[in-house]
């Protein structure tokens, strides 16, 4: 099957894995080829049942359509090591991870990511009879489609989940709270301090839960606390009910009767006793029974009310307040969101933008605290990177395990920032010295040293 496809470039390469762009030789569309290393740089391929359950796995994948995920074409296990490969549609647009390198990002970008990635699980996870994260949560796997906002962000699979392979096994939610620390590592600082608290709020609670919530709960609680609804009817004042009108109190004239005389509980009378008139008197008005006032209860009531109903509206202006910021989400929040910070990051200068920025500095000067060689580990494999230059040129060499893995020009350098494009991919990758000299943060994620 991989035979199918026509490699034509290398994308990018890590310990994951190798991604080429590639074409469909049936079909004869742009595609990106996966190959995969389940175990690691160093380790094998997939064999007997596990071949037979990523094959099954694909199947499913295959049959998903999402605009936020890229469409699996074909996949399988190459015939020779058993190594897993996966083939999908081909997505225009930089990564995720170019954007956030690039500057700050609005908070109404962080919901739309959050939300579109939880709504792609939640659309596998119906497909797969399973609840689990399926797609890559690593911004570099993440396409920002900013010229087609139809997709908005785009996903990769991750057919590996499938079969319980990767490190920890499936972990709930944990993967988003990576992408979402990362995606909030720096937030832009125009918005609303009230936004970012809730932001934050909803992603304290994700990491809390993530181990036992569900998409559902996690996509219902952003939606709730961080997407503004629809503007709610102006409350409306309490109905007072109209006070009764007293009513005159009859005034009792002095009568002549002749009455029944009936005792509590017993039956109709058997004889009758005929009173005697009383005397004429002077009419006198008669007091009425005491009533209690209903006048003071209806006030106290509507007073209560008003106050009730006045309350209830602040709150729920305070709530409206602390989502004004991010009202761009609403809309579409699986495809909104792609602020004029992303825009700028992935698409550059142009007419009415930034002006273009004067051409770098590409030499390292002498003396650089980044000149020599700086060492690092990831999962059993032992990395360098030996900065130096030569004949007027500085230069970046990759070795994993002391074999050269590549060697490429340095693009741009500061007082402690030494850059260079991404040999395996457009990326430009950051090489940050400390104010000592003694340690390097390579790519925002690696720590090295001397």
């Amino acid at each position: 099957m991989i035979r199918r496809f026509q490699i034509e470039d290398i994308l990018s390469q890590d310990e994951h894995g190798v991604v080429f762009e590639a074409e469909d030789r049936e079909t004869g569309k742009r595609v990106a080829v996966r190959r995969i290393f389940p175990f690691g740089a160093n380790g094998g391929g997939l064999k007997g049942e596990q071949v037979a359950a990523y094959e099954i796995g694909i199947q499913r994948f295959s049959a998903v359509q999402h605009p936020g995920l890229r469409t699996v074409v074909a996949g399988g296990c190459d015939p020779v090591d058993g190594m897993p490969f996966l083939a999908t549609e081909w997505v225009e647009g930089p990564t995720l991870a170019k954007a956030l390198a690039a500057g700050p990002i609005a908070s109404a970008s962080v919901v739309a990511l959050m939300d579109r990635v939880l709504e792609v699980c939640e659309v596998l996870s119906e497909a797969l009879a399973e609840e689990s994260v399926w797609v890559e949560t690593s911004p570099a796997a993440i396409i920002v489609s900013a010229e087609d906002l139809d997709r908005g962000f785009t996903f990769w699979v991750a057919p590996l989940s499938w079969l319980d392979e990767t490190e920890g096994g499936r972990s709930g939610l944990s993967p988003l709270v990576s992408l979402f620390r990362e995606a909030t590592a720096r937030l832009s600082p125009t918005d609303s301090p009230q936004v970012i608290t809730e932001l934050k709020r909803w992603g304290s609670w994700l990491e809390v839960n993530a181990p036992t919530a569900t998409l559902a709960q996690a996509r219902k609680n952003l939606r709730d606390w961080l997407v503004a609804p629809a503007p709610a009817p102006a409350p409306q004042p309490a109905v007072v009910p109209a006070a009764p009108v007293a009513q005159p109190v009859a005034v009792a004239q002095p009568t002549q009767y002749a009455g029944v005389i009936k005792p509590p509980g017993v039956g109709p009378a058997t004889a009758t006793q005929t009173m005697a008139a009383p005397a004429p008197q002077m009419a006198t008005a008669v007091a009425p029974p005491k009533r209690k006032s209903v006048l003071m209860p209806l006030f106290t009531v509507t007073v209560v009310s008003v106050c009730l109903a006045g309350a209830g509206f602040q709150f729920w202006r305070y709530r409206q307040s602390k989502k004004t910021a991010i009202t761009a989400a609403t809309a579409d929040p699986a495809t909104a969101g792609l602020d004029a910070a992303i825009r700028r990051a992935v698409a550059g200068p142009g007419p009415g933008g930034p002006a273009a920025p004067a051409a770098p500095m590409t030499v390292i000067p002498p003396g650089h605290p980044s000149l020599g060689t700086w060492k690092y580990a990831f999962e059993k494999s032992k990395y360098t990177r030996t900065f130096t230059t030569e004949n007027g040129v500085s230069y970046c060499q990759l070795a994993i395990n002391g074999k050269p893995a590549w060697k490429v020009k340095v693009t741009q350098v500061t007082a402690d920032d030494v850059v260079i494009k991404d040999p395996t991919g457009p990326n430009l990758l950051h090489h940050v010295v400390s104010k000592d000299g003694k340690k390097m943060k390579i790519e925002g994620k690696f720590d090295a040293t001397r």
